[in-house]
């Protein structure tokens, strides 16, 4: 009776953070598809991906803006300060916005809903678009649904990591700009590029997300016997 009572009560606590499994296929024409598979946690301060295909774990600090990149078949980890430089950071957004005197500049609307709804999974999703002006040859598709625990704040710490824990002002204004425009949390985005005539598709696909109890500092740390390299 007591250990279900626990049980009860574990479950009605503020979790730790999210858990989540991401299946990224990228599709290349005449060429077999490539199909990753990430496994990410996303905590107060700390966000860790697992890539399974390098036998690595990136853990990204947001407080303090550092990257911790863990090689599990040598036992070593690297530390870098600066992953992702300003200028690279803004390269994700191109076509999201010009870019004046070094820095996108703010536009709106930068997404719209579409209508359209389909299941993914286990989540029902309705679809936005993001609206790239016709002459970039880009188009993005963000599926999203609605989490009764897992809020934006979790997507933003994500995506913030993806180009370098630190963004500049300008790139964090579309990012939220994105966020505010978007019901729910992003289960699926599909971008499509054109070039040189060829389109390239990534699909990105979250087919779980769970929230975890765990100490954060213990999930999120260097594993006890590894040793540190050169800095980055």
């Amino acid at each position: 009776m007591l250990l279900a009572l626990f049980g009860l009560l574990a479950q009605t606590e503020k979790p730790t953070g999210f858990y989540l499994k991401e299946v990224v296929k990228i599709d290349y024409p005449g060429s077999e598809a490539i199909v990753l598979e990430n496994h990410t946690w996303v905590g107060k301060n700390r966000v860790r991906t697992d890539r399974l295909d390098l036998n690595t774990t990136i853990i990204y600090d947001l407080d303090i803006h550092i990257v911790y990149v863990i090689d599990h078949n040598t036992k070593t980890y690297q530390i870098s300060r600066a992953p992702v430089p300003k200028d690279e950071s803004r390269l994700s957004l191109i076509g999201l916005a010009p870019i004046k005197e070094g820095t996108l500049e703010r536009r709106s609307p930068i997404a719209e809903k579409t209508g359209n709804r389909k299941k993914i999974g286990s989540f029902v999703c309705e679809e936005y678009r993001l609206l790239y002006p016709p002459e970039y040859g880009m188009e993005t598709t963000i599926w999203t649904a609605y989490h009764h625990l897992m809020t934006k704040s979790y997507v933003r710490k994500i995506w913030y990591s993806a180009i370098g824990t630190a963004p500049p002002g300008d790139v964090k204004y579309l990012i939220n700009e994105i966020l505010r425009a978007i019901r729910g949390v992003p289960v699926q985005t599909i971008t499509s590029v054109e070039l040189e005539g060829h389109k390239i598709k990534t699909t990105s696909t979250l087919t779980q997300i769970e929230p975890y109890y765990e100490d954060e500092m213990q999930l999120m740390s260097i594993p006890s016997g590894y040793q540190m390299k050169r800095t980055l």
